[in-house]
């Protein structure tokens, strides 16, 4: 088994995980729990190497998505997953489950890649100014005669995720798209559980604005 040849199947993806719709979201999050991940990795270190295809193929949309909300670029963000599983993949006699589940290692490997990235191509996020108030992001009913109108929301969300400063945007999407609690995601960012918090604050109330900006507020 080619390790190289598997991790580059991300590139030839051709849809981009989204943060919203389902169809997208059951592509982007990983379907394996804790010890079904463990027990690929057991088979890989005994020497199965073709079990690291189901690690790719369960963790592929998650790592995109870590690596889009840092660079903000499709074509970035593939390069970047490619480089975190082979270099998971190498490291892997060193992940220690004791000390982490293998989702927040994997995921902290691709952050703190796309962050080198990052400032080898010298693009850096400007920050706005702070917004404090705590706001959830509204929950979306969908039906069959409201597909067009949602389809063009879970768009807009979209979008106004990518506007948002890259911290921010990060840790909206450990935590609320991913799933991870905040004590991963701070793990993963090298922040206090508090900054997590906040950043999650903002990202909301800045997503709620653009639910309130292109439908009426929901009752």
């Amino acid at each position: 088994m080619d390790v190289r040849r598997t991790s580059e199947r991300i590139q030839q993806s051709g849809n981009f995980p989204g943060a919203w719709g389902n169809e997208q979201r059951d592509h982007s999050t990983h379907h394996l729990n804790e010890s079904e991940q463990l027990e690929l990795i057991d088979r890989i270190l005994l020497g199965d190497l073709g079990a690291f295809e189901g690690i790719v193929s369960d963790m592929e949309g998650s790592v995109l998505r870590i690596a889009h909300g840092i660079c903000n670029d499709p074509h970035q963000a593939r390069d970047i997953a490619q480089e975190a599983f082979i270099a998971a993949f190498r490291q892997l006699r060193d992940f220690d489950p004791h000390r982490a589940k293998f989702s927040t290692w994997l995921l902290a490997i691709t952050r703190n890649l796309a962050l080198k990235s990052n400032r080898k191509l010298r693009r850096f996020t400007s920050i706005p100014a702070d917004h404090s108030n705590v706001a959830e992001v509204g929950e979306v009913a969908t039906g069959p005669d409201e597909n067009i109108q949602w389809k063009e929301t879970f768009a807009a969300l979209d979008a106004a995720l990518q506007q948002l400063p890259a911290p921010w945007r990060t840790a909206f999407t450990l935590t609320e798209i991913e799933g991870l609690t905040y004590e991963e995601a701070a793990t993963i960012e090298a922040v206090p559980v508090g900054t997590i918090r906040s950043r999650i604050s903002r990202a909301r109330q800045r997503l709620r604005e653009a639910i309130e900006s292109i439908q009426p507020p929901l009752t």
